[in-house]
């Protein structure tokens, strides 16, 4: 499960995704102005991630107000804003694509690695030079040998 922590003043909210591509469309959903959390989840729920992309894609306001909760103005503004990160978007909705959002091999690894760590207690600079030291050193392909072998010291 992949998540995504929102603190705001007057509440902390955690969110949970089945896949990392999920979580980027939500999180770029996020940068469009007037949509929070709760309207992002949403849209995800009303409506599947592929929909949306290719909706943003194609500037099909229709498709985006037939969510519940999201008017003419929002889905307006949800083209205007991520119009121009199509590219993104389709790369964050395709599982294994290549792009900036789904990094791979040893960036992914790395990533991956650190997050398992942090979530564990460690800092993240601790975690991250932990991590870079296994994928210098080592051959490992997978998390869970980086995990075993940042927890052994390396």
């Amino acid at each position: 499960m992949w998540t995504h922590f929102v603190v705001r003043d007057d509440a902390h909210i955690l969110c949970g995704f089945p896949d990392r591509e999920t979580r980027e469309v939500f999180r770029l959903l996020l940068s469009v102005t007037g949509v929070g959390p709760v309207m992002a989840l949403s849209i995800l729920s009303g409506i599947a991630k592929d929909e949306l992309v290719r909706a943003i894609a194609q500037g099909d306001a229709a498709a985006l107000v037939k969510v519940k909760g999201v008017g003419q103005k929002t889905a307006n503004q949800i083209l205007l804003d991520l119009g121009g990160k199509a590219q993104k978007l389709a790369a964050a909705a395709q599982p294994g694509a290549s792009g900036v959002l789904v990094p791979h091999g040893k960036e992914r690894l790395l990533e991956d690695g650190v997050a398992a760590l942090v979530s564990i207690g460690y800092s993240e600079k601790e975690a991250k030079k932990s991590v870079e030291k296994v994928l210098e050193k080592s051959s490992a392909k997978d998390l869970e040998t980086v995990l075993r072998l940042a927890l052994a010291g390396g």
